[in-house]
C-alpha cells in the first residue's frame, strides 16, 4: 500500500506552458465576456511581445486591464487598440509603470516610506537566492513600519483597491502580493528586495559581533566597520519587530537592544581613541614648538655673542688705530720742538 509521499506524488499534476493558441484565447475571451473587443493587430502584438517568456499570463492580464481602463476613460468606443496598449506600457512595462504611478500618488514621504517597508516585508529571499512572496498581517506591517494600523491599511488599500491589483487581502488582515511576476518586473521592488537582503545580512553580522564581544572573544567595532553600521542604522531605521523577523529571540540569544548597546559602546571607545590620538598629537606639536623656540633662542644667543665679539674686535682695532695716530702726532710734535730749539731765529 503506497504511503502518503507516494500518494502525494501520484496526485501532482504539472500544468504545461500555454500554447500560442491558448494564449490567444486567454487574451481575447475576457474582453468578449464583458462586451469588449480587441483589435486583431493588438492581439498579434501581445502574442509577439510575450514570446516564450514563462509566467507571462499575469503580465498579459495586467496589461489588458490597464488597456481596458484607458479605453474606457477615452469613451469606450471601438475596439481596444495599439494606442491604448502603448499608453498602458505594453506587456513588459505595464506592471512597472503602474507600480510607479501608485507609489508616486501616495500623499506624503511618510506614506511612501511605509509602502517601502511593507513591500520589503511581503517578499523574502530564500536560501537559494530566489525572491518569494511572504504573506504578512497588516498588524505586523504597522509595527515594523512604525505607523498606526490605519496608516498601514491606507497604504495597503492604495495598492489593492480599484484597478490597483498589486496586493490581495483577507478578512483577517493578511496581506499578500498578488503574483510573483510583480517581484521580477517592478524594478523599484527588485531594488527593495536586494536592499532588504543586504540589510538582513548586516543585522546578522552585527548580532554575531555582539555575541563575540559579550563572550569575551571579540572586540568593539571601529573604523570602517563601525561607519558601515552607523550608516545602516541611519538609513534603514530598523526596530525590534523588524529584527525579530531575521533573528528570532531565544532565551540566551542576543537581543536587538543588546546590539544597539554594543554599537553605542563601540562609538564611545572610538571617541576615546580619537581623543587620545588628538591629545598625543597636541603634545607632539607642543614639544616640537618648544624645541623650535629653544633651538631658535640658542641660535639667537650665539648670534648675539658673535656680534658682541665682532664689536669688541672692531673697537679694539679702532682703539689701536687711534693709539698709533696719537703716537705719530706726538713724535711729529717732538720733532717740531727740536727743530725750533736748534733754529731760534
Amino acid at each position: 500500500v503506497p504511503g502518503p509521499p507516494e500518494a502525494i506524488n501520484d496526485g501532482l499534476y504539472l500544468v504545461p506552458r500555454m500554447t500560442r493558441t491558448q494564449m490567444r484565447e486567454a487574451i481575447e475571451r475576457p474582453a468578449l465576456v464583458v462586451g469588449g473587443e480587441l483589435a486583431p493587430r493588438l492581439v498579434q502584438r501581445i502574442l509577439n511581445d510575450v514570446g516564450e517568456e514563462p509566467d507571462s499570463l499575469p503580465l498579459v492580464q495586467h496589461s489588458l486591464a490597464r488597456s481596458w481602463g484607458i479605453w474606457s476613460a477615452d469613451g469606450g468606443e471601438g475596439p481596444i487598440d495599439l494606442t491604448h496598449y502603448d499608453r498602458a506600457g505594453e506587456v513588459g512595462r505595464s506592471l512597472a509603470s503602474h507600480g510607479e504611478e501608485l507609489y508616486g500618488a501616495l500623499e506624503s514621504d511618510r506614506r511612501r516610506t511605509i509602502a517601502e517597508r511593507m513591500f520589503k516585508l511581503l517578499v523574502e529571499t530564500s536560501e537559494a537566492g530566489r525572491s518569494v512572496r511572504r504573506p504578512t498581517s497588516d498588524a505586523e506591517i504597522a509595527t515594523v513600519a512604525g505607523c498606526s494600523p490605519d496608516e498601514a491599511r491606507a497604504v495597503v488599500l492604495a495598492f489593492s483597491g480599484g484597478t490597483a491589483n498589486f496586493l490581495t487581502t483577507t478578512v483577517d488582515g493578511v496581506v499578500d502580493i498578488s503574483h510573483e511576476a510583480l517581484i521580477a518586473h517592478w524594478p523599484r521592488l527588485v531594488g527593495w528586495v536586494v536592499e532588504e537582503a543586504e540589510s538582513a545580512e548586516q543585522y546578522r553580522s552585527l548580532r554575531r559581533s555582539t555575541e563575540k564581544f559579550q563572550s569575551g572573544s571579540g572586540e568593539v567595532l571601529s573604523g570602517r566597520g563601525l561607519s558601515a553600521v552607523d550608516h545602516w542604522l541611519d538609513d534603514q531605521q530598523p526596530n525590534e519587530a523588524w529584527a525579530e523577523r531575521y533573528a528570532p529571540l531565544d532565551d540566551d540569544s542576543v537581543s536587538f537592544d543588546d546590539t544597539l548597546r554594543f554599537v553605542a559602546k563601540s562609538r564611545r571607545r572610538q571617541r576615546w581613541r580619537r581623543l587620545a590620538v588628538v591629545g598625543a598629537a597636541i603634545a607632539i606639536v607642543g614639544a616640537a614648538v618648544a624645541l623650535f623656540f629653544l633651538v631658535r633662542t640658542q641660535d639667537e644667543l650665539r648670534d648675539e655673542i658673535a656680534a658682541s665679539e665682532q664689536r669688541v674686535a672692531e673697537f679694539e682695532t679702532a682703539a689701536g688705530a687711534a693709539t698709533d695716530a696719537r703716537e705719530v702726532a706726538e713724535e711729529e710734535a717732538a720733532a717740531a720742538r727740536e727743530t725750533a730749539d736748534e733754529n731760534p731765529d
